[in-house]
């Protein structure tokens, strides 16, 4: 019931509270109570019973829990998944926290029917994602610059802000000229794409070569 669903971090709130008060006080309490409506499955319920103790004996002062002692699992021996699940019950993280239990509610109890008739376990349930911060790398710690202008491309005459000649031969990197050295053409071939400046009038208005190229 949704009005039940705080009980357990209420209850939890109110032993800390009255031992901050009255630090000479004892609490005790049952737990069986606090998963009840998951009867019949004895891994949910003494998860759940776990989860409390642990943060109402050894975090909030909590003196005694009426339990089963002989069907009681160690809060470390919890999966990391059935782990969660419980925290969301007891503190009522999220809505959901209910019905997410319920589901694996009856995959364990499922579990349970496969071991009677020697079958193979059904599927688990996927669960719920755990959120988990972004990984960082070297580019997320650059502090932002104001852009005034868009970005501009790698080439020279780009960064420069002048037209881009399109004399390829004058390139002389020592790589291009072992490609060049490389080539069987017999003739040279023109790698060359500039264009005369009075090829096209100033009033030409679509795009010229050598003009528009920046």
């Amino acid at each position: 019931m949704e009005e039940h669903a705080d009980y357990g971090i209420d209850f939890i709130k109110a032993t800390k509270r009255i031992k901050e008060i009255c630090p000479y006080v004892k609490i005790s309490g049952g737990i069986s109570n606090l998963s009840f409506g998951f009867r019949g499955v004895m891994k949910i319920r003494e998860s759940i019973h776990s989860v409390f103790l642990q943060h109402a004996i050894l975090e909030s002062g909590m003196d005694v829990g009426i339990v089963n002692p002989h069907e009681m699992i160690a809060y470390q021996e919890l999966e990391d998944d059935m782990k969660q699940l419980c925290d969301n019950l007891v503190f009522n993280k999220i809505p959901e926290a209910t019905d997410d239990m319920l589901e694996r509610t009856g995959y364990e109890r499922a579990c349970i029917d496969a071991r009677k008739k020697n079958l193979p376990p059904p599927r688990k349930p996927r669960g719920r994602l755990p959120q988990m911060p972004r990984l960082q790398f070297d580019y997320d710690k650059i502090p932002p610059k104001p852009a005034t202008e868009p970005p501009l491309p790698t080439s020279d005459a780009a960064q420069n802000h002048v037209p881009n000649p399109y004399i390829n031969s004058n390139l002389t990197h020592e790589k291009i000229a072992a490609i060049r050295a490389k080539a069987t053409n017999v003739t040279k071939p023109n790698i060359d794409y500039t264009q005369p400046s009075d090829t096209y009038p100033s009033s030409f208005p679509h795009f010229v070569r050598g003009r528009d190229s920046v």
